[in-house]
């Protein structure tokens, strides 16, 4: 699914209106009965209850005023909150105000100063006479908000979001935002000041970036796009920002290559870690789990001959090669050892727990800059390349890096905020600094909605990649260990650098969205390789 930020979606109504004729009513109104569809079929009937429609100065309020409207038809009582002057909407929003003035439907008017006291009282008449609260419509900022949002308008989504709203009168209000949670910027993700959380969002025509990163995920609830009757030759000849990687695109993905009946283990690739030191073994051995449960053929470790009976032993399918030296981590003296390592695997896999020391940043920077196989770039290896921003765009062969915010940060010399205000803009920073390298790069920014991009711009268009899976119980140690090994396994199994990426991201999120529904939070990263294997039978069943 495409993804548009906030001037493109603009574009995409004003050609569906000036170039197609279709008024901007008549898609307001297929805005507000899809998410009528919607409610209903989350919350069932509305008959014999009363909804608050909170209605805004622009055209979302305008979206909230049509939704009010049909509630009112299958039986709800709805009251409509004003905060600013009706009359003063825009002129699609005004017709459907109109129409509920002349239906006589209840509407609260509010001045800056007004207490929320008389949506209380019109709250409880409609308890006394029987009925329950259906749902709270948020309709109040759309997608260009520009601003941090203050006074009654602020105080309102406070009180919302705290279950104050309503005192004393209900349980929590079902809530429902029209097109984007008001207070949530469309492109990037952040708030405005504050935002609704909702916890049903249905969004018009596509999705928009901020809904599947930063406080997207949280603010928005259950998310549904809706079809409002754009014609489907403007969305699919526009530009857009991004594309989402669902389960329909993560079924094409891991389709794309197939397992013979003959096949055997030199069939799908022998992966190398270069990895691990003293007191961060565990790195390196999630890292080559993650590659033994993603399907590599072999799976081979160098690490330091003091450590190697801890591979041995935590591993037994996978191979290790100790490094002649005495010391706890790998460093320059190895650098010979290594590329003979290097030189028969299909991918390799640079930086979990390798250690910052100053002989081994001087390996990471030649193993980089000269090894020709594809490598995944992750930890470690990435906080050391980025003290060399010379040799991080002279690589030796196609690189995967798989940086959090910090890390990407290190990379671009900037702020962690930076990264974080507008992650989309950060990983085209990345990628478009790479892009003069004489290989592919991939740059995959982890965290809420993980963010992936491609240099070849002739081959992926440039577009970014949104992950649609993984919770808050990954926020824990070797994570990002298991992810890496994930990618460079199926880089091994025949997936373009590209496709590995999502693939690998899309797989490793949905083992643990599997995990946090049978156990809830606390489950651990090697749990997360274990649930693996049926995450890739759950995705090949689902295409069948």
């Amino acid at each position: 699914m495409k993804v548009y930020n906030s001037d493109q979606i603009k574009k995409i109504d004003q050609l569906a209106i000036n170039s197609y004729k279709i008024p901007g009513c008549v898609l307001m109104e297929n805005a507000g009965r899809e998410t009528i569809r919607e409610l209903i079929h989350e919350r069932g009937s509305c008959s014999n209850t009363y909804a608050i429609i909170l209605v805004g100065p622009g055209n979302n309020g305008g979206d909230g005023l049509v939704v009010g409207r049909h509630l009112y038809q299958r039986g709800c009582h709805p009251i409509f909150v004003f905060l600013s002057p009706p009359e003063k909407l825009p002129q699609d929003a005004l017709i459907n105000y109109e129409i509920i003035k002349n239906s006589g439907l209840q509407q609260i008017i509010l001045s800056p100063q007004d207490p929320l006291d008389t949506i209380t009282d019109a709250c409880l008449h409609e308890i006394s006479l029987g009925k329950s609260c259906y749902c709270c419509v948020d309709a109040f900022f759309g997608i260009g908000l520009s601003q941090d949002i203050s006074g009654q308008f602020e105080k309102i989504i406070q009180n919302l979001n705290n279950h104050t709203l309503l005192p004393n009168l209900c349980e929590k209000p079902f809530v429902v935002s029209c097109d984007i949670p008001s207070g949530l910027t469309s492109n990037t993700g952040q708030i405005q000041n504050i935002a609704v959380k909702a916890d049903l969002t249905v969004t018009y025509s596509t999705g928009k970036p901020g809904l599947y990163t930063n406080a997207g995920t949280t603010y928005c609830g259950k998310l549904k796009v809706v079809d409002i009757g754009i014609p489907k030759d403007i969305t699919e000849t526009r530009q857009h920002t991004a594309e989402v990687t669902d389960l329909q695109k993560a079924q094409a993905l891991q389709g794309s290559v197939t397992r013979t009946s003959h096949s055997h283990k030199g069939t799908h690739g022998h992966l190398g870690i270069i990895a691990g030191s003293v007191g961060m073994t565990g790195a390196a051995i999630l890292s080559a789990r993650g590659g033994l449960r993603s399907g590599a053929g072999l799976v081979s470790l160098i690490v330091p001959e003091s450590l190697n009976t801890i591979f041995e032993t935590t591993l037994p399918e996978a191979m290790t090669v100790p490094t002649p030296s005495s010391s706890p981590y790998l460093s320059d003296e190895n650098f010979a050892h290594i590329t003979t390592f290097a030189s028969n695997k299909t991918c390799l896999i640079l930086g979990p727990g390798l250690g910052l020391h100053q002989s081994t940043e001087k390996l990471v920077c030649k193993l980089y800059s000269q090894l020709t196989s594809p490598m995944v770039v992750d930890a470690d290896a990435i906080n050391l390349l980025a003290r060399f921003p010379e040799i991080l765009e002279k690589p030796g062969g196609p690189r995967i890096f798989t940086p959090h915010p910090a890390e990407l940060a290190r990379m671009l010399q900037c702020t962690v905020a930076d990264i974080q205000n507008d992650r989309f803009s950060a990983l085209k920073d990345f990628t478009d600094k790479l892009s003069t390298c004489s290989f592919e790069i991939v740059g995959l920014l982890k965290g809420n909605g993980t963010l992936i991009a491609s240099t070849r711009h002739d081959v992926h268009n440039g577009q970014i990649h949104i992950n649609t899976t993984g919770n808050n119980g990954m926020a824990t140690g070797g994570m990002g260990d298991v992810l890496s090994g994930i990618i460079g396994g199926l880089v091994c199994q025949g997936y373009d650098l590209l496709a590995a990426t999502q693939l690998g991201t899309f797989l490793h999120g949905m083992a643990a969205d599997q995990l946090l529904q049978e156990k809830g939070v606390g489950f651990t990263a090697s749990e997360v390789c274990e649930a693996l294997p049926q995450s890739r039978k759950c995705l090949a069943v689902a295409s069948d």
